[in-house]
Protein backbone atom coordinates (compact mmCIF):
# COMPACT_ATOMS: atom_id res chain seq x y z
CA UNK A 1 0.00 0.00 0.00
CA UNK A 2 1.77 3.55 -0.79
CA UNK A 3 -1.63 5.90 0.11
CA UNK A 4 -4.07 5.43 2.52
CA UNK A 5 -6.95 7.82 4.32
CA UNK A 6 -7.62 7.59 7.62
CA UNK A 7 -10.49 9.07 10.04
CA UNK A 8 -10.06 9.24 13.93
CA UNK A 9 -13.14 10.15 15.85
CA UNK A 10 -11.96 11.95 19.22
CA UNK A 11 -14.37 12.91 21.85
CA UNK A 12 -14.35 16.79 21.84
CA UNK A 13 -15.23 17.35 25.61
CA UNK A 14 -12.11 14.95 26.31
CA UNK A 15 -9.26 15.81 24.15
CA UNK A 16 -8.91 18.56 21.29
CA UNK A 17 -6.38 19.84 18.76
CA UNK A 18 -5.12 23.72 18.18
CA UNK A 19 -7.22 25.17 15.42
CA UNK A 20 -8.94 23.68 12.78
CA UNK A 21 -8.95 22.22 9.08
CA UNK A 22 -6.19 21.65 7.51
CA UNK A 23 -4.43 24.35 9.49
CA UNK A 24 -0.82 24.03 9.83
CA UNK A 25 -1.23 23.96 14.35
CA UNK A 26 -3.44 20.60 13.36
CA UNK A 27 -0.61 19.04 10.78
CA UNK A 28 1.95 19.51 13.52
CA UNK A 29 0.29 17.72 16.02
CA UNK A 30 0.03 14.67 13.16
CA UNK A 31 3.85 13.01 14.20
CA UNK A 32 5.65 9.62 13.44
CA UNK A 33 4.57 9.45 10.22
CA UNK A 34 6.40 7.14 7.53
CA UNK A 35 9.45 9.04 5.83
CA UNK A 36 9.14 10.35 3.10
CA UNK A 37 5.81 10.59 3.30
CA UNK A 38 3.50 13.09 1.88
CA UNK A 39 0.77 14.02 4.48
CA UNK A 40 -3.03 16.58 3.99
CA UNK A 41 -4.51 16.59 7.14
CA UNK A 42 -8.15 18.44 7.88
CA UNK A 43 -9.61 18.50 12.06
CA UNK A 44 -13.41 18.27 11.86
CA UNK A 45 -13.20 19.16 15.84
CA UNK A 46 -14.19 15.58 16.36
CA UNK A 47 -12.59 14.02 13.51
CA UNK A 48 -9.36 13.90 12.35
CA UNK A 49 -8.40 13.28 8.66
CA UNK A 50 -5.00 12.28 7.78
CA UNK A 51 -3.97 11.02 4.39
CA UNK A 52 -0.14 10.18 3.70
CA UNK A 53 1.18 8.70 0.32
CA UNK A 54 4.24 7.62 -0.78
CA UNK A 55 6.41 6.52 -3.82
CA UNK A 56 6.92 3.39 -1.76
CA UNK A 57 5.28 1.03 -0.20
CA UNK A 58 4.29 2.60 3.17
CA UNK A 59 5.64 -0.28 5.91
CA UNK A 60 3.22 -1.54 7.96
CA UNK A 61 2.64 -0.96 11.57
CA UNK A 62 2.04 2.50 13.24
CA UNK A 63 1.05 4.77 10.42
CA UNK A 64 1.65 8.08 12.83
CA UNK A 65 0.57 9.84 16.22
CA UNK A 66 -1.45 12.23 17.31
CA UNK A 67 -0.60 15.48 19.91
CA UNK A 68 -3.20 15.27 21.64
CA UNK A 69 -4.81 18.19 24.11
CA UNK A 70 -6.29 16.98 26.68
CA UNK A 71 -9.86 19.09 28.11
CA UNK A 72 -9.49 20.79 31.18
CA UNK A 73 -11.29 18.52 33.81
CA UNK A 74 -11.97 15.45 31.54
CA UNK A 75 -11.91 11.80 32.63
CA UNK A 76 -7.99 10.06 31.79
CA UNK A 77 -8.24 8.92 28.17
CA UNK A 78 -9.18 5.43 27.22
CA UNK A 79 -8.95 3.91 23.64
CA UNK A 80 -12.42 4.02 23.66
CA UNK A 81 -12.79 7.59 23.66
CA UNK A 82 -10.92 7.23 19.99
CA UNK A 83 -12.46 5.51 16.91
CA UNK A 84 -10.61 4.65 13.52
CA UNK A 85 -11.32 4.06 9.98
CA UNK A 86 -9.46 3.70 6.55
CA UNK A 87 -11.35 5.07 4.23
CA UNK A 88 -9.16 4.64 1.19
CA UNK A 89 -5.96 2.70 0.31
CA UNK A 90 -4.30 1.80 -2.36
CA UNK A 91 -0.97 0.63 -4.18
CA UNK A 92 0.23 1.33 -7.85
CA UNK A 93 -2.11 -0.90 -9.49
CA UNK A 94 -5.26 0.98 -7.73
CA UNK A 95 -7.78 0.75 -4.34
CA UNK A 96 -6.77 -2.10 -2.29
CA UNK A 97 -9.55 -3.66 -0.46
CA UNK A 98 -10.00 -4.71 3.37
CA UNK A 99 -7.48 -2.56 4.61
CA UNK A 100 -8.01 -1.85 8.61
CA UNK A 101 -6.92 0.77 11.77
CA UNK A 102 -6.23 0.45 15.05
CA UNK A 103 -6.53 3.28 17.85
CA UNK A 104 -4.44 3.01 21.08
CA UNK A 105 -3.45 5.52 23.96
CA UNK A 106 -0.61 5.88 25.68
Amino acid sequence: MSGITVLVGYRSGTVSLPGSGSASSVGSRVKNKPSNAISAVNDSDYALRVVLSRSAAIPPGRLFTIDFDSCQGAAALAVTDFGCTVEGCANVFGAVQGCTCTVGTP
